[in-house]
């Protein structure tokens, strides 16, 4: 096989075969010395043309009629390679451009949220910018990506991310929204099996498996180029959203645009329901999500309610009293989406959980019940003298049984966004402030909460989201809960439980 030099020889002088002009483009494009040496070579040629030329302009060179025509067809020979390798030079310029950038001009600006866990591998150890390059893992929390060029990606976790160059990245995993200048256009984002090119836009990317890629666009639109040959690109409009397989093949999906973070904050987002005050049959929602009161939890009843207070004294203030006789809850909000690491958290005092056909009726849950899949998220408490706690998805159900009934109980249940290394959702519980032993089913299917379809249904408490359900509701009650798009760990559910407040960050 020849050498790079052999080729970029072969190349100069018209003779590069057109395998041989590939290999030596994907050569160049790897090998940041092998581009160094082959510009040297191109400027040594054309010192070496130009002292020609100008013996040529003196007289000094051969002028009898053989000697010039050996000349004319040497240097026409000579034009022909020197335009193909003019042309190759251009073609190089324009795809490594960045690299002869000034150095501030290819630095990536980085932030990252008080939750946020994060590992950094940098070419330049201590510089607080990224370049090329470089890498972040992102186990858990938000980060924030500003390009030279305005480009400014909100990246939400667990997620690889590799800075290609100035105007490109490699990701696998998590979810991201982009928001694109029109000096950025042109910006990429490389996946295992596709390339996301976007055309002046908003827009965000989420897996949702590992071999699932959602592109959702919201301004502009975007250009998804498969890595596989023979595989025709897509273009994406404002307003559209579709979903690839492994092998590129796209189908439509509705648009979701609440599901991605688009708008950086240090914190993390929550909901939160004291039920301290009921005003006109509703408890207040508050928290750091936008709007965050807009979400109250309004009271319903299945049928004529049998009299009973509402609101009782809880273990903080107020609590909301369910005493299975049809009495529950409904929001309006959708509830935390896909594969997003979430931590559920409440106190309840828990009489008895309750079955109907089946089916276990939920404390709190949201998302699609209908569908093969169950994209719902549930959080169960059932039976009377020996209790469960179940938290389940698709299929996969983490459960932990509890010790004997005390008057109030504080629970939490963490989903990180991850896979156990037996294929199953990552799923934590904790009693009381302590992580207690979850035992889980054996699916492997990947956490995929539905907020957005018809047959979804927003967050609701103490009833079933199963459309045409009619069994029973929820014989407990329920203070302080907290709905947060984050992971929270040992100490800080400690701190919410012991003082009802969001935690800080730990240290």
């Amino acid at each position: 096989m020849k050498t790079a030099y052999q080729l970029i020889q072969d190349l100069e002088d018209g003779v590069i075969s057109p395998n041989e002009h590939k290999r030596l483009m994907e050569l160049l494009r790897q090998d940041a010395d092998l581009r160094k040496l082959y510009l040297q070579h191109m400027q040594l040629v054309g010192m070496l043309q130009e002292t020609a030329e100008t013996k040529d302009k003196l007289g000094t060179l051969q002028t009898n009629a053989s000697s010039l025509h050996k000349e004319r067809k040497k240097n026409a020979l000579r034009a022909l390679s020197f335009g193909l390798a003019a042309c190759l030079l251009l073609g190089i310029c324009a795809y490594f451009y960045q690299i002869n950038l000034p150095k501030d001009a290819r630095l990536v600006g980085i932030e990252s949220s008080d939750d946020a866990k994060l590992t950094v591998t940098r070419n330049t150890p201590k510089s607080p910018h990224l370049e090329p390059g470089d890498a972040i893992t992102i186990d858990q929390g938000l980060i924030k990506l500003a390009f030279p060029s305005g480009v400014e990606a909100l990246v939400e976790g667990p997620s690889d991310i590799k800075i290609l160059t100035p105007s490109e990245i490699q990701m696998q995993g998590g979810q991201a929204w982009f928001k694109v200048p029109e000096k950025g256009r042109g910006f990429s984002v490389h996946t295992k099996g596709l390339k996301v090119i976007d055309l002046g836009t908003q827009f965000g990317i989420r897996f949702k498996s590992r071999d699932v890629l959602e592109v959702h666009v919201a301004e502009g639109h975007v250009r998804v180029e498969p890595k596989l040959q023979h595989v025709s690109p897509t273009e994406l409009t404002a307003g559209h959203a579709k979903s690839f397989d492994a092998y590129a093949r796209s189908e439509d999906t509705l648009p979701h645009f609440d599901q991605f973070r688009r708008v950086f904050s240090k914190a993390p987002l929550y909901l939160h329901w004291n039920f301290d005050t009921l005003n006109d049959q509703r408890f207040a929602s508050s928290g750091s999500l936008p709007d965050a009161n807009t979400y109250p939890a309004h009271i319903k009843h299945l049928q004529s309610p049998t009299p009973h207070p509402i609101s009782v004294a809880g273990k903080f203030g107020n609590a909301f009293s369910m005493r299975g006789d049809g009495t529950y809850a409904d929001t309006n909000y959708p509830g935390i989406a896909g594969n997003t690491p979430r931590t559920i958290a409440f106190w309840a005092r828990h009489r008895e959980g309750k079955m109907h056909h089946g089916i276990r009726i939920p404390y709190l849950a949201w998302g699609n019940r209908n569908t093969e899949t169950s994209a719902a998220w549930r959080i169960v408490l059932q039976g009377k003298n020996e209790v469960n706690l179940m938290t389940s998805s698709v299929g996969t159900s983490a459960t932990t049984p509890l010790p004997p009934q005390q008057s109030w109980f504080h629970i939490a249940s963490v989903y990180t966004g991850k896979t156990t290394p037996e294929g199953t959702p990552e799923i934590f519980h904790y009693l009381n402030g302590q992580r207690v032993p979850v035992e889980t089913t054996e699916h492997k299917r990947p956490v995929n909460t539905d907020t957005s379809s018809p047959e979804s249904l927003p967050l609701r408490f103490g009833y079933s989201i199963q459309k045409g359900f009619t069994g029973g509701t929820v014989n407990a009650d329920i203070d302080e809960v907290y709905l947060i798009r984050a992971v929270l760990e040992d100490q800080q559910i400690q701190y919410l439980m012991q003082h009802n407040a969001f935690p800080p960050p730990t240290p």
